[in-house]
């Protein structure tokens, strides 16, 4: 019996094939998907995001999506070297060799995107039980964004997650009421 493609872990990692149909038709617009590679470790799809409508001028965007058999998930840009705001520092062999950690930071191991801090509070950060197809919203949505960044030479165009930490340890404010209400 086939997986519901409801976009959770179980059904993305059973069915990858299906799993990239389903993200064609499914609420993200201008996606196309196709799977790359399915393993025990990671199945791996490359995502292609048509510019959006108000700006067609913009590239199309191109990624390698991976889900892990431990349920993470990396979102790395391919294509022509630009530059990234928020992207994480690719590990070298060496790191990942030695490497002594449980689980393994797969963001750092591939240079993955970041969409948001890990210290924010739930609500304004992605997990399994809101399907994989909100996760790939998340990831166009930063896409476009960092387009604008580059094209307009201009700061993040809306509030974003702060990046880093204060001095003192603890993560910066989320400074707009709208965000903190979402």
């Amino acid at each position: 019996m086939a997986p519901v493609a409801d976009g959770s872990y179980g059904s993305v990692r059973a069915d990858p094939v299906r799993t990239a149909v389903e993200l064609q038709r499914g609420p993200v617009v201008g996606i196309r998907a196709r799977v790359l590679s399915h393993s025990m470790v990671a199945t791996t799809w490359a995502l292609e995001f048509a510019p959006p409508p108000p700006f067609p001028h913009y590239p199309t965007e191109m990624v390698h999506l991976s889900v892990f058999a431990d349920g993470q998930v990396v979102t790395v840009p391919v294509g022509p070297m630009r530059r990234w705001l928020h992207r994480y520092p690719q590990w070298s062999v060496t790191e990942f060799v030695s490497y002594r950690g449980d689980p393994i930071p797969w963001l750092f191991v591939c240079g993955g995107l970041c969409l948001w801090n890990p210290d924010d509070p739930s609500h304004l950060r992605w997990d399994w039980p809101l399907g994989l197809d909100a996760y790939v919203a998340i990831v166009q949505r930063h896409l476009w964004m960092e387009e604008f960044c580059r094209e307009h030479h201009s700061p993040w165009p809306v509030e974003d997650t702060p990046h880093g930490r204060h001095p003192g340890g603890k993560p910066y404010p989320i400074l707009t009421p709208s965000l903190r209400a979402a």
